[in-house]
């Protein structure tokens, strides 16, 4: 094989790995995000689905301390 072959071979395999890197980092890329988004919607549904704290019966709002009586 001639010397100037040589040089257009490694062009194309260091082009190569640098392509196929790229590609698998965008995948991932993808994968996890599509498992965050899945995580969140799920989240959002067992909050959804959580039934809301009842009211204190004495009047007071949720987040006010209580008398102790």
């Amino acid at each position: 094989m001639p010397h100037s072959w040589m040089g257009l071979v490694e062009l194309a395999l260091v082009f190569g790995l640098v392509l196929a890197f790229a590609v698998w980092e965008l995948l991932k890329l993808r994968r996890e995000e599509r498992a965050a988004e899945a995580a969140s919607a799920l989240a959002r549904e067992r909050e959804a689905r959580t039934p809301a704290a009842p009211a204190p019966s004495n009047g007071a709002s949720p987040g006010a301390p209580q008398d102790p009586r």
